[in-house]
């Protein structure tokens, strides 16, 4: 199964590698965004592998949560040819 990334994830990806770049190092910043990227592939590859996302808004969607490094919050949703990332944010801004 393919991934499909919405615009707010990718402008979130260009957001967190500017943080980590600048408070941190290249090095750091690379490396979560290669952790987020395996967890894409993995998403895509098994969508049922992370928990459903309950979400009162969209009942009959199915969507699922997965969390990167204890701190970022991946939401996707499983469609019958590929999965859509709607949304990545961090942990402590969680929306639930």
């Amino acid at each position: 199964m393919k991934y499909e990334i919405s615009e707010e994830v990718l402008t979130r990806l260009k957001e967190i590698y500017a943080y980590n770049f600048t408070h941190y190092h290249k090095e750091r910043a690379e490396k979560i965004l290669n952790s987020i990227d395996e967890v894409f592939e993995k998403a895509a590859n098994n969508p049922n592998f992370y928990p459903p996302y309950l979400n009162n808004t969209y009942p009959n969607r199915n969507l699922r949560r997965a969390i990167i490094h204890k701190t970022y919050v991946l939401i996707f949703e499983v469609l019958e040819s590929h999965i859509h990332i709607l949304s990545l944010y961090h942990g402590a801004m969680d929306k639930d």
